[in-house]
């Protein structure tokens, strides 16, 4: 939750590094998540990928880490709607697996 631009998030509950953790539409908030979570304990380290456009078929996948996810946003022009994900879970799939994932295109019926 967002309030007056401050994020009220239980923010130690999201220290299990064995936990994946999505933000929606986090993009502008990015510099406080990556402050927090860095300051709770998760490592800088963490794995971490920007989604911008998922299920489109010009969506975009960035990997990087907690530290460089701010620098990522700035030098691949991320803008909303995106999703900030962190966990293990981003290096569970090689690049070449996150082209367009999840993207269906359409069937002709002719």
């Amino acid at each position: 939750m967002q309030d007056n631009g401050a994020l009220d998030l239980p923010w130690q509950t999201l220290n299990d590094e064995e936990q994946t953790v999505v933000f929606y539409m986090g993009i502008k908030s990015l510099p406080i998540i990556t402050q927090q979570l860095v300051k709770v304990g998760r490592a800088m380290s963490t794995p971490a990928a920007l989604i911008r456009k998922g299920t489109h078929a010009n969506q975009q996948v960035i990997k990087g880490t907690i530290e460089t996810l701010e620098s990522l946003v700035i030098l691949h022009h991320i803008k909303p709607p995106s999703l900030i994900v962190i966990g293990n879970v981003v290096d569970t799939f090689a690049d070449s697996q996150l082209k367009n994932l999840g993207y269906l295109s359409p069937i002709d019926n002719k």
